[in-house]
């Protein structure tokens, strides 16, 4: 706004007193006590004084801001207090002007002026200064308007020309307030205003004066409508714009206030149309819009750059006024508006927009709609602001006609590739692949080639690469199209949308996204069976990429489909360590071997989720442990029959299988009732214990005994874990098969320690065996209690009986290798007692022949064996007279006594089997007995002599020789005691 000048004036010092100090010295004719008119010499005094404090205080303001600095401007508080005080100093100015009046006094005429005009000056100052609250700015001009008005040197009606000057003041400081909204102050200005406008309508009119006047009047009525309108005075409004547009002033006024007029009129048709609630709302906002509009076509031929451009917002805001109202003959209206703006605005893309408007007001057709947005495209100047509008009106046609979009897009895309705006060629492309990944069910063949086009001219045309963001978008809706068509099996089809996503375009989206997309290429081509592509895909890739476990995964599918049972079995490997590793991915690996026929890639696969399960270290899921361990084993068994030679190996993992299930099945049977899963039943528990059993069996020929206890043994966990609550039939089964296993235990210990070298682990396993011995003793007890062991003895054929014989045998030999010799006569009775075959015996026998045993303990054994054999029901003859002739022979040995103690049952059991004792043990036994005799002889045991050749004497008559032995032995016991006699 420019400044006003008046004649130049000093300017006092700058007011020191704190802001909060600073008030006003002006006294109102109220404060003072009085209300009435203050006529004569004490109404002059008075006005005086109050123009003087004026004076003073105006000055003070002036001073206060001319006195800051664009190093120190006024601070938020300061600016706040200036304007209190200017809002308080408005009243006290208006009382003075009144006062003047009254006393028609002007003495202050030039002070006034000069410095309300300095005031205005500064206005136009602080307006610009964007630190300053606008509302100061408009205050001071108020108080500077005020101070010019008082600063006049005639009353109105007097001076024309001192009128027309405030009067133009006058509309500026309205149009100040107007535009900072202090609508109070600008009703104050106007209506103080209208003296002035008054006294120019009836002032003589001559020459160009007179187009001034009419000119400035026009605008205070202008001015007088705005703030009606605002005041939301609508008739006042219409009554003072019809005084602005009088045949009397429209031919004075120039362009430039017909454009001012119009644009006061187009804020008020845009206020109303913004805020209209009904259609009469819209129908005023519309006649002010047309009042603007046929102002501005009445000096269309001469309308400034500022003026074009208000007349291009007038026509597009009437054109979509008409529109949206929709009455009758709007269309036209609408249609005739747009028509007069594409003329002047051939290119605006405000232009595009009103006709894109209108075709979708009239018909929506999508074609018609294309074929404008196409032009408005070509033509429209690619703005921050068009190329939005241009992408919103993509949006709408994608509705209408996604193809239509898409050619819309590829024409916007071609433009583009023109300019170097990599930022608007990635927004386009990024909607061009939105609108074809919308609808997937139509992405065909040709579309995906399409697509590839748009790539490829991107690839050409776009001299920087496409950011990552825009990458990443890009390949999301593409793989999005893959995966609807994977989904439905177009396989072939998944393949071609992911090559798009793959395409040089979106080099450096990162491996993340090129491994998903290349592994679902791979995933595609194993379902088509295509497996030299997929292996192709693959050696592309990176070896990190290689090594994720779903590239692992992928490769352990290849590997199956194409036979390839080591690349299958290494793959499992590598997928177990692998990055990004899930057990699920293993339970799939297992379901696909077994699908193919690969048991031993099921095995492994399933093992390694066993694995998972026992180190605790990733998610198994819902997974049952029991069901695991039942296939895994179950794959082992299979997998060993087919073997001609089992490994240790092998039989080392089917162990510890049984033994990893033993420890499962404990402590979920451990658990209270109420938290117990339903995993290891009762089902399951007699599945694993007959497994173990029938294994353990199976294996007693072919596999090392140590594998057999430990099946046998685990087998019997599983058996503890049985409920006591089982019918009878079912515990006999039960501890029948626990009976068994103690047994295999027992002989498979036994014939491990028999082959060790190393003493100490001999020792042991003979120490175990014994263990499991007395553990079936203790069983054999209890099942005898329950009545649930089967009657009869080892020799009657009983299956127990004669287990339980064997057990006896091999737990007196684990007794001799442990030294326990006191322990040996109680396995012997035990034997008895259970009336043992006589092979028992007769490897007891062996036993302690070939053990270390002191000759003592030798013989006592050898004597209880002896007895315990010849009370046998049927006693082998044959074999007990070899036993009879070392026993007999240590015993002469050894302990003289206990050979003399034998002797009566030697002779009574040759006597009772006289026809079965051989006839050369006879003979080797009476020789014997003799041959001790003479020893005795020889030493001069006469007595012990004699004894000794009875008892060859007695055995001698069943040598069956016709008694020649006997003769002859009589004949030399006649010469011995011939001898003792002599003596």
């Amino acid at each position: 706004m420019a400044e006003i000048h008046s004649r130049k004036r000093g300017r006092e010092g700058r007011d020191d007193i704190h802001p909060r100090n600073v008030a006003f010295d002006v006294a109102s004719p109220e404060r003072s006590g009085g209300r009435g008119h203050l006529g004569g010499a004490a109404g002059v005094t008075t006005f005086k004084q109050r123009g003087e404090m004026i004076k003073k205080t105006a000055s003070d303001i002036l001073n206060r801001f001319t006195s800051s600095s664009p190093t120190t401007p006024l601070s938020v508080d300061e600016q706040s207090h200036m304007k209190t005080r200017l809002e308080g100093f408005v009243p006290v100015l208006e009382e003075f002007l009144s006062l003047q009046g009254k006393l028609k006094e002007w003495g202050f005429a030039d002070e006034m002026d000069g410095l309300g005009t300095e005031l205005w000056n500064l206005s136009t100052k602080v307006s610009r200064d964007d630190n300053f609250d606008k509302k100061v700015a408009c205050l001071l001009r108020v108080v500077a308007y005020l101070l010019i008005e008082s600063g006049r040197r005639e009353s109105t009606g007097k001076d024309t020309e001192g009128a027309f000057r405030i009067l133009k003041i006058a509309n500026k400081a309205a149009r100040a307030c107007l535009d900072s909204n202090a609508l109070s102050l600008a009703t104050k200005i106007l209506e103080r205003g209208a003296a002035f406008q008054r006294d120019l309508s009836i002032a003589p009119k001559c020459g160009s004066l007179e187009a001034e006047h009419a000119r400035c009047s026009s605008e205070f009525f202008v001015l007088r409508t705005r703030l009606a309108m605002r005041q939301g005075n609508a008739g006042v409004g219409e009554y003072m714009y019809s005084k602005s547009t009088t045949p009397e002033l429209l031919p004075h006024l120039l362009t430039h206030t017909l454009e001012s007029i119009a644009s006061t009129t187009f804020t008020i048709g845009t206020d109303l149309l913004r805020n209209a609630s009904n259609p009469t709302d819209k129908n005023e906002g519309i006649k002010w819009l047309r009042r603007s509009y046929d102002l501005l076509m009445r000096e269309e031929e001469r309308l400034s750059e500022e003026g074009q451009e208000l007349k291009g917002g007038v026509m597009h805001n009437l054109a979509k006024a008409y529109l949206r109202r929709g009455d009758g003959g709007d269309g036209e209206r609408a249609r005739m508006v747009i028509g007069h703006i594409a003329e002047a605005f051939p290119t605006s893309q405000w232009t595009f927009l009103l006709k894109l408007e209108l075709v979708q007001k009239e018909s929506g057709d999508a074609k018609a709609y294309h074929a404008v947005l196409v032009s408005m495209i070509d033509l429209t100047p690619l703005t921050l602001q068009s190329f939005p509008s241009i992408i919103s009106k993509v949006h709408n046609l994608v509705s209408r006609s996604p193809i239509l979009a898409i050619s819309a897009l590829d024409t916007l895309l071609k433009r583009l590739l023109l300019t170097d705006n990599v930022e608007w060629i990635e927004q386009t492309l990024i909607t061009r692949l939105w609108v074809t990944a919308k609808d997937p069910k139509e992405c065909d063949e040709e579309c995906v080639r399409s697509v590839l086009g748009v790539l490829d001219s991107v690839e050409r045309g776009c001299e920087k690469a496409i950011s990552g963001k825009a990458m990443h978008a890009g390949q999301i809706l593409l793989w999005k199209v893959s995966e609807v068509l994977f989904a439905k099996g177009d396989y072939g089809g998944t393949i071609k949308w992911c090559e798009a996503a793959r395409h040089p375009v979106f080099n450096g989206a990162g491996e993340s996204n090129e491994a998903k997309i290349a592994r679902r290429i791979i995933l595609s081509h194993l379902e088509l069976r295509q497996y030299g592509p997929a292996r192709e895909i693959f050696s592309g890739l990176s070896p990190v990429i290689q090594s994720e476990a779903m590239s692992q995964f992928l490769l352990f599918r290849l590997a199956l489909g194409s036979e390839d049972e080591s690349l299958a079995l290494q793959t499992l490997t590598n997928l177990y360590t692998a990055p990004r590793f899930t057990p699920q991915m293993l339970y799939t690996c297992a379901l696909d071997s077994q699908e193919m026929g690969q048991q031993k890639v099921a095995l492994k696969a399933l093992r390694l989720v066993l694995e998972q399960v026992k180190s605790g270290a990733g998610d198994i899921g819902a997974v049952r442990t029991s069901a695991l361990l039942r296939c895994v084993i179950r794959l082992t068994e299979g997998e060993l029959d087919k073997l001609a030679t089992v490994g240790m190996d092998d039989v080392e993992q089917l162990c510890e299988h049984f033994e990893t299930a033993a420890v499962y099945a404990k402590q979920a049977r451990q658990k209270p009732d109420g938290q117990k899963s339903q995993q290891f039943g009762l089902k399951e528990l007699d599945w694993f214990s007959k497994n173990a059993f029938n294994f353990a069996v199976k294996a007693c020929t072919s596999w090392p005994s140590e594998s057999v206890v430990r099946l046998a043994e685990v087998c019997m966990k599983f058996l503890g874990l049985y409920p006591a609550d089982m019918d009878t039939e079912a515990r006999k089964e039960m501890l029948g098969r626990q009976f068994l296993c103690l047994y295999i235990c027992v002989c498979a210990l036994t014939f491990v320690g028999r082959k060790e070298d190393n003493i100490n682990i001999e020792k042991s396993h003979f120490a175990t065996a014994r263990t499991h011995a007395k553990a079936l003793r203790q069983l054999r007890e209890s099942m005898q209690k329950e009545g649930l062991l089967e009657q009869g003895a080892p020799a009657a054929g009983g299956e127990f009986a004669v287990k339980y014989a064997i057990v006896l045998m091999f737990e007196f030999e684990a007794i001799a290798k442990e030294s326990s010799w006191e322990e040996l006569i109680g396995i012997i009775e035990e034997a008895e007692a259970v009336e043992c075959p006589l092979r028992m015996y007769e490897c007891m026998v062996d036993i302690i022949l070939t053990e270390n045993a002191p000759s003592s303990v030798t013989l006592v054994t050898m004597q209880a064996l002896l007895g315990a054999t010849i009370r046998n029901a049927d006693p082998d003859i044959a074999k007990l007279s070899h036993w009879i002739r070392c026993l007999i022979s240590i015993a002469l040995t050894k302990n003289h006594e206990t050979a003399e103690q034998m002797i009566p049952q030697v002779l009574q059991m040759i006597r009772e089997n006289e026809d079965k004792y051989p006839r050369d043990e006879v003979h080797w036994l009476a020789g014997k007995l003799w041959n001790h005799a003479i020893d005795l002889w020889c030493a001069g045991d006469a007595g012990g002599c004699n004894k000794w050749c009875e008892y060859a004497l007695s055995v001698c008559r069943f040598v069956r020789d016709g008694g020649l032995l006997e003769q002859q032995l009589q004949q030399n016991y006649t010469q011995i005691l011939g001898k003792i006699a002599g003596r």
